[in-house]
């Protein structure tokens, strides 16, 4: 009985806090692909509608805008959607992400769709660049392929078997943000977004559009 009398006033203080709790959905507001090859180390995809990953030659940046969630608001939970797809469906496929540590434009370069697919203009961040090599040859990352811390803070996997498109009926790959989102919101850490990693082959999304990169954050306001 006494376990009961500890258990019930727990359970209630956990639903009051989810009646307090706001949620917002946010787009991305920046996305592109930086790859790496001999064609497009400088070359920029900010233009591009789909972003590719792997864990070696091919990163994304993506940065989202939390101006509308109250200073010192308390992070409860934060997820990150990504409509795609996966190259093989054997395995599941975990997508990682870290907290970037310089800030960089997207540019409105675009894949020219014919060899060596070059990304032009080169007017935003690179795998090499952080701003657009044209107009800016000496902004480059301290690491190429983009500055970010060495751990991951967010991460998702997909289901094996989730090879077709990842919108009806399946739904987004869903990477828990928590932690990552409370460190833009309840620290000093500046908000440059994420770079994004695929720990198993490759895996495709949108990165514009309807179903751009979402970020789903519920939070106490202050």
């Amino acid at each position: 009985m006494k376990l009961v009398s500890w258990i019930f006033p727990i359970s209630l203080i956990m639903l009051s806090v989810q009646a307090c709790a706001d949620t917002i959905t946010v787009t991305a507001i920046s996305a592109t692909g930086l790859y790496r090859n001999s064609a497009e180390d400088r070359d920029n995809f900010g233009g591009d509608n789909w972003i590719e990953i792997d864990n070696a030659t091919e990163h994304a940046l993506v940065k989202w805008d939390l101006s509308r969630i109250p200073q010192g608001s308390k992070v409860i939970s934060a997820r990150i959607e990504l409509y795609g797809f996966v190259s093989d469906d054997h395995v599941p496929h975990r997508v990682l992400g870290y907290l970037v540590t310089h800030d960089w434009v997207q540019g409105t370069g675009v894949n020219i769709g014919r060899y060596p697919w070059s990304g032009l203009p080169r007017n935003g961040a690179s795998w090499d660049t952080y701003d657009g090599f044209d107009a800016h040859p000496y902004d480059t990352w301290q690491t190429p392929g983009g500055d970010c811390e060495s751990q991951p803070t967010a991460s998702g996997e997909t289901s094996s078997g989730r090879k077709l498109y990842m919108g009806e009926p399946d739904g987004p790959l869903e990477l828990n943000a928590m932690q990552i989102v409370r460190t833009w919101m309840e620290t000093n850490c500046p908000n440059f977004g994420i770079l994004l990693k695929c720990t198993y082959a490759r895996f495709k999304f949108e990165s514009s559009g309807a179903k751009a990169p979402r970020l789903v954050v519920d939070y106490i306001p202050r």
